[in-house]
This record gives C-alpha cells, structure tokens and sequence, in this order.
C-alpha cells in the first residue's frame, strides 16, 4: 500500500518569501509586482496600445483634421457619396459613377457615420479614428492570445512569455500602432489576427463549433481584406499535410468554410453585376494597381508621376470617361502586354519591390517627388539608422531563426511561411508603399520572437504532438497547468 504524506504547508506571514516587512522591497516583490501584469493580461496588453494610439493623437493633434488627412482620400469619397444616397461610387470625386474600388464594410460604416455625425465633420473624424483605436488594442489582444496558444503548443505553459512578446510588438516603433490617418489597416490588421486565432483553434480542436466560428470569421474578414482567405487557404493546406491528414471529415470541414465565405460574397458580387455588368467578388482596383508598376510610366512605389487617378488628372479623365470596369480592364490588358515585352525591367522592378518591403527604402532612392533633393547630414543618418534598427531587424532576425534551425522549435510554423509568402506577393508585381509591409511585419516580430524565446527558455514539458486529437491536446494543457496538491503519494516500502 502506498502511503501518504502530508506536505507541510508555509504559514501565511512566510508566503512568497516575506519574512519582515523590509522583504517588501526585495527583487522577489518586483517580481510580484510584475506578474499582476500578466495575470490581467487582456487589460495590459489593451491598456498599451491604448496609449500608444494617445500619444501619437496628441503629438499630431494639429494634422487632426479631414484637410489635412485628404478627406480620407478614395475610401472617404466612395462612404461621401454613399452617405449621399449615390451608392458605392465615385471615389476621385462627388458623383454616383458604380464603384467597387473597396470592399463593402468601411464604406458602409463610415457613411453611417456621416449621416449621423456630419459629413466630414471633426466630430464623425474623432469617432472613426476612436473605432480604428478600439481595433488596436483588440489587435493587441489577439496577438497575446495568439502566443499563448504558440507557446502552450511548444509546452511553455507561462502567461508571462505571451505576455512579454506582445508588449514587444505594442511597442515596436514600425509595428503599425502609430498610424493615426483613417484608413482600413486598423481593420486589416485585426481581421487577419482573427483569422489566425480562429485557424490556431480549427487546428489545435477540429470540431464542429471551431468549423462554424472559422467560417463566421472568414466571412466577416472578406468585407475587409482577402488576406483572410488566404489565411483560411493556408490553415487548410496545413491540416491535410500534417498527421492524421486527409480525412472526410477533415475535408467536409473545409467545403463547408469555403462555401460559407463563398455565400457570404454573393451578395455584394451580385450587386456590383447588376450596377456594372461585371462579376467582382472583392475589389476591382487590381489593374489599376497593376499598370502603376507595369508600364511605361511604371514605378517601383507610388510618387507624383504615378500613372493613377488621383495623381494624374488626365488619367482621371479617362477613368470619368470609360467608367470604372472599362478603365480597369484597359490597364490590366496594358500591364500583361508591357510584362511581356519587358521581361527583364519587370524581373528588376520585382526584385525591387520586395528589397523595399522587407529592408524599407534605406536610403531615400524613391520620394514622392523622383528629381527632388536627397536629403543628407545628421538627420539622414539618424534616419537610415532608425530603419536599420526597427524595419530591418525583424527580417534580421527572421533569416537567423531559419538559418539556425531555432525555427523547427515553433509549432504551427508553417502557418507563419503561409502567410509571410503569399501576403506579400501582390506587392511584389504592383507597388510598395511604406504602410504596406506593416501587414506581415508583425507576424515576422511574432514568430522571431517566440523562436528566440523557445531557444532561450526550455519547455516545462514536451509540448503537445501534431497527431493528438484536439481532447487529447486540451487534456494535456489542463493536466499540466494544475497546481499540486497539498497530498504527494510516496511509494511505500
């Protein structure tokens, strides 16, 4: 029989190492101090890209004005005209020419918001910017959810290493958290966490509620961004490529998701067919976008020489006189004849494209306007400086976790070369602005970080295999996060 021995327990004055009162100061009170903070993470974690958002408000409070924010540019004319009553149109100018340059959320609620607030008003700019805010620290929040399913996976059962790791990413200067123009990458950004954490669930518990929420987010994030799909399009591929694999059920799940996404689309496509004659599921700027990079005229970024609408009046012109579908199948057509008559200045202007996403524009070789004055001095080096540090770095860092094999340590890995492959890929063959790395530089700070950690910090316990069922992962996270208890059983003699 086995016998069993009761564990002394410490008395209460003696708990967490406190003998007197001076103790109170000792590095263990700090420590204390500092895990109050991850054991409220939500708050925390909200609470700091709360202030983050503040802080850049109040330092440009003077630029808080729809002027200078350009009135929201092509997204602010389409939700004017709405707003209007011209439905989804225009989105250069005041006028109901059909338009779907934007998918239909943000139009939707910002015309809302203008028939409630005043159109263009400083009132319906506070509310739209305090929504954009709100979607930060939900961001935040996910991203913390996120790792902590990462880690847990990896068997780091600690909140406070999600905890650190999202910090990071608030605080990171280039980690998109100091925007402050109304615009949708607020929105981007939170519908893509979403998507992962959604995706994370689907692998992990492939059950019939994580199906129905993936499907309700993949619908949600299709009125924003169609990285979601892409997202839901790379989780499925890893599931069918890792133990167990393929299965019926496993592939009834994905038909379902895709169908429903699917279903959720007809209407804004069918709307767009009955207004325009053509069939656009998302947006239908894609040649537009194209021919900006894909012409004579073609740049590697945007700047004044453009060849695009709202820079370029006679080009507006045409747009105002073909029509939108018309003026878009122009430039698409325009764009696939110059790649393929210039297969070498398109193979350049590529590998271009993707220096400046992943490296930044270190040196100032493409401004807005392309004869201008390069800057030089102090201030120039302190600039190259600061992209080196906060642009460069996490790519930095992402090729040494790959070289150096800490990468295996991270589950879901693949998930992550996904999305860093196919989301930048647009990009490469249309233009890069400097806002638009911002859509995959927080997953390479996510998954640099949580590599480095793992390498760093050894697992608590194995962590949990690709082939155990969802029951059998959550059982073992729950095992394993229980305290123990006050009996131990000692074998007897």
């Amino acid at each position: 029989m086995a016998k069993l021995k009761k564990v002394n327990r410490k008395p209460c004055h003696l708990r967490n190492g406190y003998r007197h009162q001076s103790d109170l100061h000792t590095p263990m009170a700090h420590n204390n101090r500092l895990s109050r903070c991850y054991r409220h993470p939500y708050i925390v974690v909200g609470l700091t890209g709360l202030i983050r958002k503040l802080v850049f408000f109040i330092f440009y409070y003077d630029q808080l004005n729809w002027e200078s924010l350009s009135y929201g540019a092509e997204l602010g004319s389409i939700s004017a005209n709405l707003s209007l009553g011209r439905g989804f149109s225009s989105p250069f100018s005041p006028g109901s020419d059909p338009s779907a340059w934007f998918a239909p959320l943000l139009p939707s609620l910002w015309a809302g918001i203008f028939k409630l607030l005043g159109l263009f008003s400083l009132a319906s700019l506070y509310a739209i910017l305090l929504i954009d805010t709100l979607l930060a620290c939900g961001t935040l929040i996910l991203y913390y959810k996120i790792a902590r399913l990462i880690y847990r996976k990896a068997g780091l059962d600690d909140n406070k290493y999600p905890f650190i790791t999202t910090v990071i990413l608030s605080l990171w200067p280039a980690g998109g958290f100091d925007i402050i123009s109304p615009w949708y990458t607020d929105w981007q950004f939170f519908m893509m966490a979403l998507a992962v954490y959604a995706t994370l669930q689907w692998l992990i518990t492939p059950s019939l509620r994580t199906t129905v929420i993936m499907a309700l987010v993949g619908a949600a994030g299709m009125t924003v961004t169609q990285n979601t799909a892409l997202i839901f399009a790379g989780g499925s591929l890893y599931a069918l490529s890792t133990p167990p694999g393929f299965s019926f059920r496993l592939v009834r799940q994905i038909v379902f998701i895709a169908f429903f996404v699917f279903l959720s689309m007809a209407p804004w496509t069918l709307y767009n067919y009955a207004r325009m004659g053509a069939f656009i599921p998302f947006r239908s700027d894609f040649g537009i976008e194209l021919r900006q990079g894909n012409s004579e005229r073609g740049t590697v970024s945007q700047d004044a020489t453009s060849v695009h609408p709202s820079v370029d009046r006679n080009e507006l012109q045409k747009y105002l006189k073909m029509g939108e579908v018309q003026y878009e199948k122009s430039a698409l057509h325009e764009s696939y004849r110059y790649i393929l008559d210039h297969p070498l200045i398109t193979t350049k202007r590529t590998l271009t494209r993707i220096y400046l996403y992943w490296c930044s524009d270190l040196f100032n070789q493409y401004p807005w306007y392309p004869n201008s004055k390069q800057a030089s001095g102090i201030w120039f080096f302190t600039e190259i400086i600061w992209k080196m540090l906060f642009w460069l770095s996490p790519a930095i860092a992402l090729l040494v976790s790959l070289s150096s094999g800490w990468a295996r340590l991270v589950p879901f890995r693949w998930l992550f070369y996904w999305i860093l492959l196919t989301v930048p890929l647009p990009y490469y063959i249309t233009i890069v602005l400097t806002a638009y790395p911002l859509t995959t530089l927080p997953w390479v700070l996510l998954f640099a970080i949580i590599a480095i950690t793992l390498k760093v910090v050894p697992p608590r316990y194995g962590g949990l295999s690709e082939e155990s069922s969802g029951e059998k992962k959550r059982e073992m996270s729950f095992r394993m996060s229980r305290k123990k208890p006050y009996y131990s059983q000692i074998p007897g003699d």
